[in-house]
């Protein structure tokens, strides 16, 4: 009965560990993808774009900063940059 206890708690311990990489690996590519849409739009548009940069930084949704970044390198403007933005976090 103990033996089994053990092995619960083990495995139970095995799963938390699991767990909390796989959270780390995400909110790691969650940073990436802020850190790759911010520098663009700094560089892009530099201090006009502070308050859309603060806007990514508030999305953690993995498919959004993905389809954000698939679009945000074809913009010509930065209502356009917005627009992308607003689309995907609808």
């Amino acid at each position: 009965m103990i033996e089994k206890a053990k092995r619960d708690e083990v495995s139970a311990l095995a799963g938390a560990r699991a767990e909390g990489k796989a959270e780390g690996k995400v909110e790691g590519k969650a940073e990436m993808a802020h850190e790759a849409i911010c520098k663009y739009l700094d560089a892009r548009f530099g201090e006009a774009s502070q308050s859309l940069q603060k806007k990514v930084k508030r999305i953690d949704d993995l498919g959004i900063l993905g389809e954000i970044i698939n679009k945000i390198y074809m913009v010509n403007s930065l209502e356009e940059a917005r627009a992308v933005i607003d689309a995907a976090a609808k």
